[in-house]
């Protein structure tokens, strides 16, 4: 009797065990089969996101779910720089329907040709100034290297006008605005005129200038002895001689009325910031009647040595 009571009892056991495992698989299968709390479209439940979360220690990816609750780092965007500025000439200068405007950043410290770092092409002027506007690409700017704008106006295909002194920009100080200045080409109004004959040579005025000349004085430093050349190919050449050796600078010069307008653009190969000196004729000589007085004195002039044609620079 004790012996069935027992194993009645074990059988019971075994009942309510096999009851509860029963119970529990059928609550697992209807929480599977019933709508989760996910929203439409997701493909795990917050069940399975917080079981990712816990088990690789990191934020909701959108693996699963298939929305980050974070969102993906951007892409960094462009960054562009502009120069901007002015095109404009001393002289009257009707512009042509046709005319085509091409204005250039370039990279001036190139000994072999100049590197175009940003071009813009403007063929709706109507008038002087003509405002332009460059964007460049910052990474391509070498803080060492000097930067210029060149602007030329192109007509029926040829530079009828240009600038022939540099327009710094952007670094060793100066600013991302400019005004660039240009003059009529030479070389544009010789092919309109006498083939014999040239801009500078037809004008009187620019003969006379055409020459050699010279000057000294004590500095800071001892002596200075220098020799102003200007040349028929529209540059000019100044070399002073120190008792330490020889400064070389050079530049452009363009007639505006009937004074010599002078441009220094190089010392001693090296781009510097422009300088503008106006000569006139005095006597058998030049005297500087525009100039930067701190830099050269309150008696800036040259003496004649030759009326001949200087030698060609070297």
């Amino acid at each position: 009797m004790l012996y069935a009571n027992a194993t009645f009892a074990v059988d019971g056991d075994m009942i309510n065990l096999y009851a509860k495992l029963f119970a529990l698989i059928i609550t697992v299968s209807i929480s599977l089969l019933l709508p989760c709390s996910s929203f439409p479209g997701e493909l795990g439940t917050d069940f399975m996101i917080d079981l990712w979360k816990y088990r690789t220690g990191e934020a909701d990816t959108g693996l699963l779910t298939g929305r980050p609750s974070q969102k993906l780092p951007e892409s960094p965007p462009i960054i562009t720089v502009t120069v901007t500025g002015t095109i404009d000439c001393l002289q009257a200068l009707p512009l042509h329907a046709n005319d085509v405007i091409e204005v250039q950043l370039l990279d001036f410290s190139s000994r072999s040709s100049a590197a175009v770092i940003a071009y813009q092409k403007i063929t709706s002027a109507r008038n002087i100034p003509i405002p332009f506007k460059l964007t460049y690409d910052p990474a391509r700017i070498n803080p060492t290297h000097h930067y210029t704008v060149q602007a030329r106006i192109m007509r029926n295909g040829e530079a009828a006008y240009c600038n022939t002194s540099p327009a710094f920009v952007v670094t060793h100080g100066y600013a991302r605005n400019v005004s660039v200045l240009v003059e009529e080409s030479a070389n544009w109004h010789a092919s309109r005129t006498d083939p014999d004959s040239s801009l500078l040579l037809s004008s009187a005025h620019a003969r006379t200038y055409i020459g050699t000349y010279t000057r000294s004085f004590i500095g800071a430093g001892g002596k200075v002895e220098e020799t102003l050349q200007v040349l028929r190919n529209n540059s000019v050449e100044l070399l002073s001689r120190y008792s330490k050796g020889i400064v070389k600078q050079t530049g452009v010069w363009s007639m505006e009325k009937n004074l010599l307008a002078v441009t220094v653009t190089h010392n001693n190969g090296e781009p510097v910031n422009p300088e503008r000196i106006v000569f006139e004729l005095k006597g058998d000589g030049l005297a500087a009647v525009e100039y930067d007085r701190a830099a050269h004195g309150l008696h800036f002039s040259f003496n004649r040595v030759s009326v001949r044609e200087p030698l060609q620079q070297h």
